[in-house]
């Protein structure tokens, strides 16, 4: 590898005023309204992937007992005895959620149903500073390095995704230099520092061998604003794939 830094049963749900509805083990994103299948009877969980919980929000007047610990909320419907018998809820709770900086609405649906977890994903506030705490005040040369080898290993920074490139971007798919295939797979965009990773699988043609170089990938279709390609390897038999790594800057409009 050579830088060149360059150039459900549980099909009939109810939802309230259309949000989705998150099942088991579901990730749930912030800032929107979100039903959310739980259970009446047992002790629900609550994660929240950014980290601590700040705060939980909710109407004392309802039948639910919430207890936070670290990034950790605990959920049950209080049970209610009428003439001996153990009534289960079945109202609807309306809960905000503060963690990592994102607020969550979730819509509580009771059911009849064992313990559920549901998921917090991180906001744009919790990516940032995954991306700052990864990158921190690393000069741009050592930001293109870490991003690239963390793509490269498949060892993405914690606060960044990868984000698959649409088959419709002319770059997912092209063909340069007599015959070298280059096909888009996806990209990963460090929050922050304006820097994105590009990963591609590049093939030789079927009948010869190609030495690559960098300077061959220094086209508009792979960015406007190239800091660095990553070839691996730099000569492909015939037919033979590899892997290309493209880190470009994009600035704010």
């Amino acid at each position: 590898m050579r830088i060149a830094a360059s150039c459900l049963s549980m099909a009939m749900l109810l939802t309230l005023s259309n949000p989705s509805v998150a099942q088991h083990g579901t990730v749930v994103q912030p800032e929107k309204t979100t039903s959310v299948l739980v259970s009446n009877r047992d002790m629900n969980r609550i994660h929240c992937d950014a980290g601590d919980f700040e705060d939980a929000i909710w109407s004392q007047e309802k039948p639910l007992a919430v207890t936070v610990n670290g990034d950790n909320a605990y959920i049950k419907f209080i049970l209610r005895k009428v003439n001996g018998k153990t009534q289960f809820t079945q109202q609807s709770t309306e809960i905000h959620l503060l963690c990592g900086g994102s607020v969550y609405t979730l819509i509580m649906q009771p059911t009849d149903a064992d313990s559920i977890t549901i998921r917090l994903a991180p906001g744009d506030a919790a990516r940032l500073k995954g991306a700052s705490k990864a990158f921190g005040g690393l000069p741009l040369e050592d930001q293109v390095k870490t991003l690239t080898l963390g793509l490269y290993r498949d060892e993405i920074p914690s606060g960044m995704a990868k984000k698959a490139i649409a088959s419709h971007e002319f770059r997912s798919a092209l063909s340069i230099n007599g015959g070298i295939s280059v096909v888009g797979l996806f990209d990963v965009e460090a929050t922050g520092t304006g820097l994105v990773a590009s990963e591609y699988t590049i093939q030789a043609p079927y009948n010869f061998a190609a030495e690559l170089r960098e300077q061959m990938f220094l086209l508009p279709a792979f960015g406007q604003n190239i800091v660095s390609v990553t070839i691996d390897p730099l000569l492909l038999k015939a037919g033979e794939r590899g892997r290309l790594i493209i880190v470009s800057r994009r600035f704010a409009k």
